[in-house]
C-alpha cells in the first residue's frame, strides 16, 4: 500500500469511530430522557393515588366515628373528603394519561412493549 492511502485510512478511521460513538450518545441522551419523563410521570401518578386513598380513610374513619358515637362533629372528615376526592379525581385522570410520545413510539408502534 502506498503512503497517501495509509494516511487517508489513518484518518478517517478514527472520524468514522467518533461518528458512531455520538450517534449512540444521542440515542442514550434521548432513552435517559425519555427515562426521566416517565419517572416524573409516575411520581405525579402515584401522589394523587396517594391523596385519594388519604381521604377515603378518612372519610371512611369519620363516618364510623359518627356511627359509634352519633356525634356531628365525626362528619367533618367525611365532608372535606367529598370535597376533596373529586377535586384531585378531575385531574387525575389527565395526569394519569402517559406522558408525549417517546422516540420508542416512533420505532415499535402500537405492538411494542417497552422494558
Amino acid at each position: 500500500m502506498k503512503t497517501r492511502p495509509k494516511i487517508f485510512l489513518g484518518i478517517c478511521s478514527p472520524l468514522v469511530l467518533l461518528l458512531i460513538l455520538g450517534g449512540v450518545s444521542v440515542y442514550s441522551i434521548t432513552d435517559i430522557v425519555d427515562t426521566n419523563r416517565w419517572v416524573n410521570h409516575t411520581r405525579v401518578v402515584l401522589a394523587d393515588s396517594s391523596a385519594i386513598v388519604s381521604s377515603a380513610v378518612d372519610m371512611e374513619t369519620g363516618m364510623r366515628g359518627y356511627l359509634l358515637a352519633g356525634q356531628e362533629d365525626f362528619l367533618d372528615p367525611y365532608r372535606s373528603g367529598r370535597v376533596h376526592i373529586p377535586m384531585i379525581a378531575t385531574g387525575y385522570s389527565d395526569r394519569s394519561r402517559p406522558p408525549i410520545p417517546t422516540h420508542r413510539d416512533h420505532f415499535c408502534g402500537r405492538g411494542c412493549v417497552a422494558v
